[in-house]
């Protein structure tokens, strides 16, 4: 595979940056963007199933705008339930979060 001298991303969450080892050049916002949902309440109410995944898309997006302030720890860990891992892993939490990112989630704090 070949070599770009740039490339154009998506960026939310800055996790593809991450990982590829990328840096997003200073003022380097190609477009702004936003979405509008938008429905046809005969749809809405005629359609079987139609308001339900539509309460559902937006209870899902309230969620995440109200997320938006917290953090949130991804992890492969073993374990035969979550409830297991949950238990063996804020037993001692200390024991396996380590990092820089884990050290500026403390001062942020």
């Amino acid at each position: 595979m070949g070599m770009a001298d740039a490339i154009v991303d998506l960026v939310s969450s800055g996790t593809t940056l991450r990982e590829k080892n990328l840096k997003e050049i200073e003022d380097g916002v190609v477009l702004e963007s936003q979405a509008t949902l938008v429905a046809s309440r005969i749809s809405l109410h005629k359609r079987k199933g139609v308001l339900e995944i539509t309460h559902e898309l937006l209870e899902r997006l309230e969620a995440h705008f109200r997320a938006s302030a917290e953090l949130m720890v991804t992890a492969n860990m073993r374990g035969n339930s979550a409830e297991e891992v949950a238990e063996s892993s804020l037993s001692n939490i200390n024991m396996w979060i380590t990092g820089p990112n884990y050290k500026s989630c403390l001062l942020q704090s």
